[in-house]
């Protein structure tokens, strides 16, 4: 089960892309609603038997709420001994004292990093309006240390998406083994002209692992290769998000969206709730059966999303459709390129 906690909504940043806006003196999370929480999540594991759980701990910027992350994990071990936790953080607000914290009590740590300083520093500002890559790729060396594994969390923008490869190269100098390229699906700048770079581009990264027998693993490239299947959404049953006040969604890319509230975390998830939006999750897309990749796509999968993107439960994005059509071709010219070497 993953639960993910928004310890607060407040970020130092001014990211030009981000989706929460701007909040630099948002709502954190109260003790009395982390409390309840765990008590929540407890009672939650207990009745769908769930075995582990992790908790993904977001923000805003998580590490402006330092004191109340490390209550939570203090106390969620003691209270639910199968717990464990990854976070996601832009690295520009780290102390030695919570790399330490960090190192001892995180299973998984993701850096926010968009690859070169050029592509970063376009998107990823401070509120002075300052690039953050000098300060961010200092934090990423730093973290490399303590762990090996961290993730590189890049967004794909249609700004950005010819130097997609360059990105990549260089946050492999820096270190890292672990790359997620993530496509902003609610960029309106997406359209034939730019779509067909983020081809071109999956296109070279590929000829390029294949060339340096790079064994770096970056999602995007990979997810396209493996072609797994999806499973129906499992909103508010092994996935659930809950926000600074203690109102429970089924997922991040829905917190903050009042239609989406299901519950809170002092009374437990509304039933009816539950049930419409677990029936939603069973409910075809219409427009997209027949297609080879009805059942690997998260436009088949997420109503939830298709909701948010389009006003529609069973309608999916158009952006959405041509990116999972990008990925299915990257994932059938890698395996021609492999028939071809061998």
């Amino acid at each position: 089960m993953i639960a993910s906690v928004f310890l607060t909504s407040a970020c130092n940043l001014a990211c030009k892309y981000c989706y929460q806006g701007t909040h630099e003196n948002g709502r954190t999370i109260s003790r009395e609603t982390m409390d309840q929480l765990l008590d929540f999540l407890l009672q939650h594991i207990e009745r769908n038997e769930e075995k582990n759980i992790m908790i993904v701990l977001h923000g805003g910027e998580p590490l402006l709420a330092f004191d109340e992350l490390r209550y939570l994990i203090d106390k969620a071990r003691a209270i639910i001994p199968s717990a464990y936790f990854s976070m996601t953080t832009n690295g520009t607000y780290l102390t030695p004292e919570m790399e330490t914290y960090l190192q001892k009590e995180l299973a998984y740590l993701s850096l926010s990093i968009d690859g070169s300083e050029a592509s970063h520093d376009r998107f990823r500002l401070f509120a002075t309006g300052k690039g953050t890559w000098k300060k961010v790729s200092a934090a990423a060396r730093r973290l490399l240390l303590s762990f090996p594994e961290l993730r590189a969390r890049m967004t794909i923008r249609s700004e950005n998406v010819d130097n997609l490869l360059h990105d990549i190269i260089e946050l492999i100098e820096i270190g890292f083994t672990s790359i997620s390229p993530v496509p902003d699906y609610f960029d309106a700048g997406w359209n034939e002209d730019t779509l067909k770079k983020l081809e071109q581009q999956c296109q070279e990264i590929i000829k390029w692992k294949g060339a340096t027998n790079c064994q770096v693993d970056i999602g995007f490239i990979e997810d396209a290769i493996r072609a797994r299947k999806y499973s129906v959404c499992s909103g508010l049953k092994s996935t659930l998000s809950i926000d600074s006040e203690g109102n429970i969604y089924p997922c991040t890319y829905l917190v903050g969206n009042p239609l989406m509230v299901a519950g809170h975390v002092k009374y437990g998830i509304n039933p009816d709730k539950r049930w419409d939006i677990l029936c939603k999750g069973e409910q075809p897309n219409p427009d997209c059966i027949g297609c080879s990749r009805y059942e690997y796509c998260p436009g088949t999968r997420c109503k939830l999303i298709n909701q948010l993107m389009t006003g529609e439960f069973d309608r999916p994005s158009p952006v959405l459709c041509h990116i999972e059509n990008v990925k299915y071709r990257s994932g059938v010219f890698s395996k021609r390129l492999q028939l071809e070497r061998r």
